[in-house]
């Protein structure tokens, strides 16, 4: 039975359907059950799925399931597998030092399914400070407004892999986002430049979660919050270098060390955003007279909850 569970929900993450990966969780904790003793059974079924699709001749066929584990196999990234593998062997201490061992299992699945690459393939920019966006707009006539609007190409996504990143060299008669003058660094301007960094998946996951500390001749130094190292490979360093080296200009390299945030991340900037866009939609909401009209006539009260944008 417990293998089966172990099927069930890498059959439900091949899928990604979230809410029947919730439903099993919820079917496993109903048997009281030893979640480090499933966490280690799913690592073990992730090893077997890598072998399956690296050698499919080796697979282990002694309990019998070795066509289940190579269809298992054929729904399922390798880099989805080494991500899974990774964040599951990563976690294990979490799990077992654990108060709450069914919700820390639950988010230990949730973030092997968030952080996929295939997961996440939007990247959603950071908004320009109003302060800062104001500074840099340019002073329009009413005559030249019309002529702003067009309809741009939607971006094309290449998959690379990690030797062909190293292999990349940046081409000196381009002209970078910084028209060839890279700008004095510090974390506020890190945040500014963020958003105009060209990737997305894992290695975009990794920066927006990072603050800037310093900058040691062509060396980017970042710290990555602790609870955000299980994302984390050296493997992506080639990637994040090269990004933000045809960002600038120049050629430069990452450095990334785990540890504790001291101020705020892109991440955690965006979050603050949305969280006071809310809030003032809501106030915005709350104050217009038809909705006071209509709390007053129906004697009713407002659910702020259920208010949401329109586009939403």
């Amino acid at each position: 039975p417990e293998q089966q569970q172990i099927f069930a929900l890498l059959e439900t993450m091949s899928s990604r359907n979230v809410e029947e990966l919730i439903r099993i969780i919820n079917q496993i904790s109903d048997e009281t059950p030893d979640y480090e003793i499933i966490l280690n059974n799913l690592l073990s079924a992730l090893h077997r799925l890598a072998i399956a699709q690296a050698v499919p001749g080796a697979v282990d066929n002694s309990f019998g399931d070795g066509e289940i584990i190579k269809e298992l196999a054929a729904k399922f990234s390798a880099e989805d597998l080494q991500l899974y593998y990774q964040i599951g062997t990563k976690s294990r201490h979490e799990l077992r030092f654990s108060m709450e061992m069914k919700s820390t299992f639950e988010m230990l699945l949730l973030r092997m399914l968030i952080f996929s690459p295939s997961f996440t393939s939007e990247r959603v920019e950071l908004p320009v400070p109003e302060a800062q966006k104001k500074k840099n707009e340019p002073v329009i006539e009413p005559a030249e407004a019309t002529n702003l609007i067009s309809d741009e190409e939607p971006l094309s996504i290449e998959v690379v892999t990690k030797s062909q990143v190293e292999a990349k060299s940046i081409n000196p008669d381009v002209i970078s986002k910084t028209n060839g003058n890279p700008p004095e660094i510090n974390h506020d301007k890190w945040l500014e430049l963020y958003s105009e960094l060209g990737i997305n998946g894992i290695a975009a996951n990794v920066l927006a979660n990072t603050e800037f500390k310093s900058k040691d001749g062509q060396i980017f130094n970042f710290v990555l919050s602790e609870d955000q190292s299980a994302i984390y490979s050296e493997d992506i360093i080639p990637e994040l270098s090269l990004a933000l080296s045809e960002l600038l200009g120049e050629k430069v390299k990452v450095n990334i060390e785990i540890g504790q945030v001291e101020k705020e991340t892109p991440a955690m900037l965006l979050k603050r955003l949305k969280q006071e866009a809310r809030k003032e939609m809501i106030d915005e909401f709350e104050k217009d007279e038809n909705v006071q009209e209509m709390l007053k006539y129906f004697s009713a009260k407002l659910s702020k909850e259920s208010i949401a944008p329109i586009k939403e």
